[in-house]
């Protein structure tokens, strides 16, 4: 997860809004394990990969590869082989996603696994709620599954502030 900064980066212009972003890596793969948590069986190569979740092909092949290594993907080689989920999608969560493409959760130099990058005698008040903030945003990432990413329709927010059920027809991360 990346700070996110709205506007165009001028120093004297006011910035809109402040927000954690995922990376666009991290976006990607949610996307690529969205799409093939929906291929029930058999297994899906790159290239098809590529086509459905429309994402170029040199950074989906990049990211499988990543996603195999952190046991989020098994690779079938061979003529037949492909990609395929390394267990249901209700077991996998979006900071396993995270954490295999971005590293650990860490808001801020001094949370998270690098909370000695602070200078060691320097008294902050803030580490301890940082590391609180860090914490709840780890909680609400381990909370969501791919299953809930790729699975039911989304809740669309109407303007007269109630919620109706609408399947969405965004793409994720667009």
């Amino acid at each position: 997860m990346v700070p996110y900064r709205q506007g165009d980066g001028r120093s004297h212009e006011r910035i809109h809004q402040i927000m954690l972003k995922l990376s666009r890596l991290a976006d990607y793969s949610v996307q690529i394990l969205s799409c093939l948590s929906l291929q029930h069986e058999g297994l899906l190569t790159a290239k098809e990969v590529s086509a459905k979740a429309q994402i170029p092909l040199p950074t989906v092949s990049k990211l499988l590869k990543l996603l195999v290594k952190n046991d989020l993907l098994l690779s079938v080689q061979g003529v037949r082989g492909g990609y395929r989920l390394a267990k249901p999608a209700e077991d996998l969560n979006i900071i396993d996603v995270v954490q295999a493409v971005d590293g650990p959760i860490s808001l801020m130099n001094c949370s998270g696994k690098d909370h000695h990058a602070c200078a060691p005698d320097t008294i902050c008040p803030t580490k301890a709620n940082y590391q609180r903030i860090n914490d709840a945003v780890t909680l609400a990432l381990s909370s969501v599954k791919i299953s809930d990413i790729a699975g039911p329709p989304c809740l669309v927010h109407q303007p007269t502030n109630s919620h109706t059920e609408e399947p969405c027809t965004q793409v994720v991360g667009s």
